[in-house]
């Protein structure tokens, strides 16, 4: 009995620890850059809505996924065009983003509230998911999970071993140095805010394609600043992030478990569970930036204006 509920929460916490992952690669890029995105919810929330039509009208999952994608990429731009070119304040703009996409996603996901759509197959690792346990845990998912896992190293690689990446480390810790390089920081900016809201289209389309199969109103339910923890979390390290994200994935599966059991505690308290996690991260987080330990990118939130220092 023990063993079967170990297996089955860490199944559930790679599942639900996905979403968070992915979102959480794509603002850690962003945050790299110098530009924190807090409208990361709001993306999620219209990638889920654009997945789920694109299924519900053509039976076709990727072309679900690519409307959720497309979806979260055009909001990003929203993002990028008033923090980059407009130099408007990040957090203010990151907010307004996170009202609007999760109001859109309320307002035109209101008709398909209880409406299903296929959810997206598991797929089974030939001889790896013989494995007793480990077979049952890592290599009996469906295809996003496998993308998400493969992208941790690729994207840490991109980000500490490539031309591109070290473009992007610089202009988020010294953008007048990397303009006087012949850097241009604001394409750079431009690309990760894009690539942050493109993730997080995808993280919204598998929560509503793979994970859940059913429109709900208030789907995303703060797994988009729980991305945002993550990337600060993990210090701006892809392979940290996917750390992180199982973590958070195993809590959240712990706590549903924790109810299925009846251990006698209100479930209002068992759901509160992930998000004090994520508050103690935070909290954890600023101690570390207190002690100066924390290396957070020196131009994070700073807007970049040619010329000044």
């Amino acid at each position: 009995m023990f063993e079967v509920l170990v297996i089955s929460t860490l199944v559930a916490g790679i599942r639900l620890g996905t979403p968070i992952l992915i979102a959480g690669l794509g603002e850690v890029f962003g945050q790299r850059s110098g530009i924190l995105n807090l409208g990361i919810e709001g993306m999620m929330a219209v990638g889920a809505l654009a997945a789920f039509l694109g299924v519900y009208h053509t039976d076709q999952l990727w072309v679900g996924f690519l409307f959720g994608i497309a979806a979260g990429g055009l909001l990003s731009l929203v993002h990028a065009v008033l923090t980059v070119t407009l130099r408007a304040d990040q957090v203010i703009s990151g907010i307004g983003l996170t009202f609007l996409g999760i109001g859109l996603a309320m307002l035109l996901g209101r008709p398909l509230v209880g409406h299903r759509i296929d959810r997206l197959p598991s797929m089974s690792i030939p001889w790896l998911s013989d494995i007793p346990v480990i077979g049952r845990v890592l290599f009996q998912h469906d295809i996003v999970i496998y993308i998400a896992f493969a992208l941790i190293p690729l994207l840490w690689y991109i980000l500490s071993r490539t031309s591109l990446g070290r473009k992007v480390r610089a202009v988020g810790e010294a953008t007048a140095a990397a303009d006087t390089m012949g850097v241009n920081v604001n394409l750079v900016r431009y690309l990760c805010v894009l690539f942050g809201g493109m993730m997080a289209g995808l993280a919204g389309a598998y929560l509503s394609v793979g994970l859940v199969s059913i429109w709900v109103d208030g789907l995303i339910a703060g797994r988009g600043f729980m991305a945002v923890a993550i990337a600060v979390f993990a210090l701006w390290s892809p392979l940290r992030a996917g750390i992180g994200a199982l973590l958070f994935g195993a809590v959240d599966a712990l706590q549903l478990r924790l109810q299925g059991l009846g251990i006698g505690v209100p479930f209002q308290i068992m759901m509160m569970v992930p998000y004090l996690a994520t508050l103690f991260v935070l909290i954890l987080s600023s101690r570390r930036a207190l002690g100066g330990r924390l290396g957070t990118p020196r131009e994070l939130c700073k807007p970049f204006v040619r010329g000044q220092r």
